[in-house]
């Protein structure tokens, strides 16, 4: 039998693979943006799991998608996370509750509990998630948890209560906020509550929030930091054709609704704040104001209440070579395109945060210079545009969970893009940290 020749090659192929990944890793953390090369993706292996968990944890295990992942060392150093650090993000969702979006099966799911996991979020908020389907996020838990025997998730989700009574059904949502309870607990604001929503019954500038924010108030385990953790997904950007809202005079190609609804935010932060006796307050949400808007959150009211934008005027990453406007940004840009082409449209999703009680939340300024150099490249946001070719997700796993979703009305296959960008999500996942010590 023709053994040692086989192992030679098989040798030969994973050393090639991992001088690949390191190399596609070092690359994507400076311009992970741009396009990259597609490399050889390690084969997930499978594990059996039968056990459960307790309420709202989830339960480990779920027929065909119950494998444990394997994760490429590209991958591991793009989300590379040091030990002293928590992790919080936010991921706009698309549209998630349908029969087919929350499918516990389905590629959907099973690519959100990937990328949560490979990520390594500690904290994350999960926006654009239907009305009356909040409960439809046990099954990114079930997986999450199913996919690496030491995951221990729960969830919280936005009472349908908490919803603007204003607001019809189609534009009415949830927020879920999924948590890592091996280092994270949950906390009571001073209401007896863990959880609150602001927007309901507040007022301002003659309007409301369309879908109220929603936050949790935590303590991490390791170090008892306490901090609020704030997301939401604020009104649609610019104005309707057939809409009474008015555009903004301010910032260009808004509507007022979404810039009373973004200044709004400042105000947010003092009201848990008061909840919470002073805690570190982080907000992550897909605000629908634009990239050459950017300057709302720099605007006096945040700046005097000491709230910070992660990467305050983009201007690090900045791309000063180019000529195109539309790509100058774009490696703080975060909802996708109409297209591949186009690569990533809108700095939609922000991450902004208020430091109390001497925590130490990492801006982008620090990250570039922070100690543990292994850290300084990591990015604020995952690249799932290349996400079949960079590692985040193994193609023929994801794509083959239901197959018929990978063929348009006439029954073509569509392009990588169109499947991550419609049957993902249509945004990405963005995160920052803060230190325990």
């Amino acid at each position: 039998m023709a053994i040692k020749p086989i192992r030679t090659t098989l040798k030969v192929i994973l050393a090639l693979g991992a001088i690949a990944g390191i190399a596609v890793g070092g690359y994507y953390g400076y311009r992970y943006y741009q396009k990259i090369k597609s490399e050889k993706k390690d084969v997930q292996n499978q594990k059996s799991d039968s056990s459960r968990a307790k309420e709202n944890q989830g339960e480990k295990g779920s027929n065909n998608i119950n494998r444990e992942v394997i994760v490429p060392k590209n991958v591991e150093e793009m989300f590379y996370k040091p030990e002293n650090l928590i992790r919080v993000g936010h991921w706009n969702i698309l549209n998630y509750g349908s029969t087919e979006s929350s499918d516990k099966n389905g590629p959907k799911v099973r690519a959100i509990a990937e990328l949560i996991y490979k990520s390594k979020q500690d904290v994350v908020g999960l926006t654009e998630i239907n009305y009356n389907r909040g409960e439809d996020v046990k099954n990114i838990v079930d997986v999450l948890n199913s996919i690496n025997s030491n995951n221990s998730f729960k969830y919280l989700i936005q009472p349908t209560k908490d919803a603007n009574p204003t607001s019809s059904n189609a534009t009415k949502e949830q927020v879920a906020i999924i948590y890592n309870y091996k280092r994270i607990k949950e906390k009571n604001f001073t209401n007896g509550k863990n959880i609150q929503s602001y927007g309901t019954t507040q007022k301002f500038q003659g309007t409301s929030y369309k879908r109220p924010l929603f936050a949790a108030y935590f303590e991490t385990i390791e170090g008892s930091k306490p901090f609020v953790s704030i997301f939401g997904h604020l009104d649609s950007p610019a104005v309707g054709k057939n809409s009474t809202e008015k555009a903004d005079k301010t910032y260009k190609g808004q509507g007022a609704q979404e810039v009373a609804e973004a200044s709004e935010i400042a105000n947010a932060f003092k009201y848990y704040e008061e909840l919470s006796n002073n805690a570190s307050i982080i907000f992550g949400g897909d605000t629908n104001i634009k990239t050459e808007n950017n300057r709302l959150f720099n605007s006096e009211n945040f700046i005097k209440n000491n709230i910070e934008n992660y990467y305050g005027e983009m201007s690090i990453f900045e791309d000063k070579k180019t000529t195109t406007k539309a790509k100058k940004y774009e490696f703080y840009e975060t909802s996708l395109g109409t297209n591949e082409k186009n690569g990533y449209a809108n700095a939609y999703d922000k991450l902004l945060f208020k430091e109390n009680g001497g925590l130490n939340i990492i801006n982008e300024y620090e990250k570039t210079t922070y100690k543990d150099k292994k850290y300084q490249n990591v990015p604020f946001k995952a690249d799932i545009i290349n996400g079949f070719k960079n590692g985040i997700w193994d193609r023929n796993v994801i794509l083959n969970l239901r197959p018929k979703l990978q063929l348009n009305k006439q029954g073509k296959k569509i392009s990588d893009f169109s499947f991550i960008r419609n049957k993902i999500s249509d945004h990405t996942l963005v995160y920052l940290d803060f230190e325990i010590k």
